[in-house]
């Protein structure tokens, strides 16, 4: 400072002024000192936590990689099924590129695989032999069931498996991917038009009722009556009955392949049978007996290899069977026929829905007719007087008065004042006067015209106001009209959709009755 001019040539308020912006200038740069160290500590521990993620993530992984190791040797023992595996992957991959495929060696005969395998080419091949079907349902249980139906529907024979759908789709009221993919391939026609999806019902019967209102009401957002868009999208097929002439079952290995009432999307059908072949891919992955722990701890590990840091992969999500029974009811890709079914399927829980919502009275239409500022609600019975006597006194305010009285008044008095003047010989104030006079009931009678008019004019815009009262009445009554019309076709179309969705009470009377309990499977 002693070198500073500025300092010793500064007075003592310069001195006091350049004290304080040099503390000024030390505070700013201890603040920005602060900020870059806290900056700095920030990027240290983020640099030292990523550090110590990636450390442990690769020693989780060269822990899961030694282990994968041991796991290797152990699966090294089961030689024969793992072969098989690759066996049947290929069979089935043969199978569908249109290639014929030869047997699998049986070998010890214990693996269901091996069996199940040989009756999907024996199927294929035209000369289906049950006992080996039998055999591999008793050795592989649910694992065969879903192997077998996802198989062939993939294959695109999934009519021919029909009867095992309520094995493979029995579920607690949830379904695990691979079911859903089933169901989906179900919806579109894959395993013919009557598929047996009664293993469905309890858990679709189960589901909350909030769910289904929920569900319904969301078709009121395009349709003012629920009740008609739900018999809409129900009945789209009605004249596609399951029995009309010119509509035969599929053949094996045609389902699903354009027959339905409606073709299902391209995508949307090889996006389904992709699906069914990763279920296919992964059942055979699963192996068998001791082996199948050892393979699924074998892909646990190489999941961590592959992706270190990754977290823990999550399960299967599950997703609820009567929400996918819905999805499938409301998806436009959905066959007629296959569409009745799944009604069948959620009958009771539509028909209390029915019940519960009901075609509700129409309310009474009103139509706001606005005059004069004023807002009038009309119907068919009413009309809000006061919202009327309100409009007209607005017209009547309009109507300003003439006020002629003092006008003419003062074209007297100025006539008067004329007089007197002619009496005291003043000629030319006399004319003035006169004139004055003249003018005072000549405005006087235009300010009459000008009310006289305004008051026809006031008259015929309360003739106008009535008329549009009237019409607005009238066109009131007429959407009411249509309102009760519609009211009645909708009661009457739920009340037929509702005695279709009532379980028969035995077989022989839905027998004898046609149109009763349409959406029930018939014995």
């Amino acid at each position: 400072m002693s070198n500073d001019w500025n300092w010793w040539f500064a007075s003592e308020y310069g001195r006091d002024q350049i004290l304080r912006e040099g503390l000024e200038n030390a505070a700013v740069e201890a603040a920005a000192a602060e900020r870059r160290t806290s900056r700095l500590r920030s990027e240290l521990t983020a640099l030292q936590g990523s550090l110590e993620q990636r450390i442990a993530a690769l020693s989780r992984a060269f822990d899961a990689y030694v282990e994968l190791g041991d796991v290797r040797e152990q699966l090294a023992a089961f030689p024969d099924t793992s072969r098989a595996r690759l066996d049947a992957l290929r069979a089935i991959d043969a199978l569908g590129s249109g290639r014929s495929a030869p047997p699998l060696a049986v070998g010890d005969g214990g693996y269901w695989l091996v069996h199940g395998c040989n009756a999907v080419i024996a199927r294929s091949g035209g000369t289906p032999d049950a006992a080996v079907e039998a055999e591999a349902a008793r050795l592989g249980g649910g694992d065969f069931e879903l192997f077998w139906v996802a198989t062939l529907g993939a294959l695109g024979r999934g009519a021919e498996t029909a009867d095992r759908l309520g094995a493979v789709l029995a579920s607690d009221g949830t379904l695990s991917p691979h079911q859903a993919a089933v169901l989906d391939a179900v919806a579109l026609g894959d395993f013919g038009p009557r598929p047996d999806l009664t293993a469905l019902r309890d858990a679709v019967e189960a589901d909350p009722a909030e769910n289904w209102d929920a569900w319904l009401g969301g078709f009121g957002r395009t349709d003012p009556d629920q009740i008609t868009a739900l018999v809409r999208l129900i009945d789209a097929d009605t004249a596609a009955a399951p029995d009309a002439p010119g509509r035969a079952d599929p053949s094996p290995g045609q389902a699903g392949s354009g027959q339905a009432a409606s073709d299902p999307d391209a995508e949307r059908s090889d996006a389904v049978r992709a699906r069914l072949r990763g279920a296919v891919a992964e059942i055979v992955g699963r192996g068998h007996g001791e082996e199948a722990p050892l393979l699924a701890r074998a892909r646990e590990l190489r999941g961590i290899v592959e992706h270190p840091a990754a977290q823990a992969i999550p399960e299967p999500e599950r997703v609820s069977a009567a929400e996918a029974v819905r999805s499938a009811i409301a998806d436009p890709n959905t066959d007629p026929q296959v569409r009745r079914v799944l009604v069948g399927v959620a009958a009771r829980p539509l028909a209390a829905w029915l019940d519960r919502a009901g075609p509700a009275d129409p309310e009474p239409t009103a139509v706001v007719l606005r005059s004069y500022g004023t807002s009038i609600t009309i119907t068919a019975d009413s009309v809000d007087e006061e919202q009327v006597a309100q409009a007209r006194s607005r017209m009547a305010a309009d109507v300003a008065p003439a006020r002629v009285v003092p006008l003419l008044a003062a074209a007297a008095a100025a006539l008067v004042f004329a007089i007197v003047l002619f009496v005291l010989r003043q000629p030319f104030g006399g004319v003035l006067a006169v004139l004055a006079a003249l003018g005072l009931a000549g405005w006087a009678a235009v300010r009459r015209n000008r009310r006289r008019i305004a008051l026809d004019s006031a008259s015929e815009e309360r003739r106008r106001l009535d008329r549009e009262v009237d019409e607005a009445r009238g066109q009131a009554a007429a959407a009411d009209q249509a309102a009760r019309r519609r009211a009645v076709a909708t009661a009457a179309a739920a009340g037929e959709l509702r005695s279709r969705l009532t379980p028969p009470a035995t077989a022989s009377a839905t027998a004898g009755s046609a149109g009763a309990s349409a959406y029930w499977p018939t014995a």
